[in-house]
């Protein structure tokens, strides 16, 4: 449920995501148009937001979805497990691109954001550790690590 712009007026909208599981994590596209919903049971979809049909159903998660981006141009959301995984998930068809190195969850712990960069070429992700970290949207290894925040 939410709020859509329809042609120059936004519009309430709601509708039942039929699942058995609760919903544990959404984020909608950039222009609108698309909401990924994760769920508890570790499936997720992609719904057009105008009338809820599901354009792509994603399984195979493991944990809960702690974070969730979309690229600019809506063609990837980048998604995050409470087990660590990061994964680059490709919205037309729901296939993976990649996943992240298995390190993720050591260094992190539990991922809390996660986020695309302006030119869309690189992915970053911080959690419970003071730590950052970076990776090409090209390929999963890590690309740089960030750490040492100690608070303002």
């Amino acid at each position: 449920l939410g709020w859509v712009l329809d042609g120059e007026k936004m519009k309430y909208i709601e509708y039942h995501i039929p699942h058995a599981d609760a919903l544990c994590r959404m984020s909608m596209s950039n222009d609108g148009r698309l909401l990924y919903a994760a769920f508890d049971d570790g499936t997720a979809s992609i719904h057009e937001t105008r009338t809820g049909a599901v354009t792509c159903k994603i399984s195979g998660r493991v944990g809960e979805c702690t974070a969730a981006e979309w690229s600019e141009d809506g063609r990837f959301v980048a998604t995050a497990t409470s087990h660590g995984l990061i994964e680059l998930i490709e919205t037309s068809t729901g296939r993976s691109v990649w996943q992240a190195d298995g390190e993720t969850h050591r260094v992190l712990c539990r991922v809390t954001q996660i986020a695309f960069s302006p030119d869309g070429k690189w992915i970053a992700a911080s959690g419970l550790h003071s730590t950052f970290v970076l990776w090409s949207i090209t390929e999963p290894q890590t690309v740089r690590r960030i750490s040492g925040h100690s608070g303002l």
